[in-house]
C-alpha cells in the first residue's frame, strides 16, 4: 500500500473533508539525552525512604519525639560508614560511589538506591542503630 504523508493540521477544512483514505498517526521519535544524576537522591529523599521502610515511627531524643531515622541519623551513618568525606573537605569527590556521588557543579552529594538498601539493613539491627549515638 502506498503511503502518503501529509501534515493534517496544515490542511484547510475543505481538504480535511476530502481526505477519504485510511489515516494513521505517526509519533515522532524524541532523542534521549544523558541526564546527570538521574538515579541519585538528595538526603531528604533517602531519609524519607529509610524511615518508611523501617516502620519505626518516633523515638524520644532528649525532650522531643523525632523520627527514628532522621537527618541527624543519616549524617551519623555516612560518617560511620565512611561513604563520603566531611563537609568542606579538600577532596569532596572522594566518595564510595556505590552509595554516594559528588556533584561538583552543584557542590552537593547524591545518594544511590544501594545506600537506602544498606541503611535499611543496618538500621533494622537495634544495636547497630544505638552504636551511632555512642560514637559522637
Amino acid at each position: 500500500m502506498p503511503i502518503q504523508f501529509i501534515a493534517y493540521d496544515k490542511l484547510t477544512d475543505e481538504q480535511k473533508h476530502n481526505v477519504e483514505r485510511v489515516t494513521t498517526l505517526i509519533k515522532t521519535k524524541t532523542e534521549i539525552h544523558n541526564v546527570t544524576n538521574l538515579n541519585l537522591m538528595k538526603p531528604g529523599e533517602v531519609i524519607a525512604k529509610v524511615q518508611k521502610r523501617l516502620e519505626k515511627g518516633k523515638v524520644a531524643k532528649g525532650s522531643k519525639l523525632v523520627d527514628y531515622f532522621n537527618q541527624d541519623t543519616h549524617t551519623r551513618c555516612w560518617k560511620k560508614y565512611g561513604i563520603r568525606p566531611a563537609n568542606n573537605s579538600e577532596h569532596p569527590e572522594a566518595t564510595n560511589q556505590k552509595y554516594c556521588i559528588y556533584d561538583s557543579m552543584n557542590k552537593n552529594y547524591g545518594y544511590t538506591q544501594a545506600w537506602v538498601d544498606f541503611l535499611v539493613l543496618k538500621m533494622q539491627n537495634e544495636e547497630e542503630y544505638k552504636s551511632l549515638y555512642d560514637r559522637i
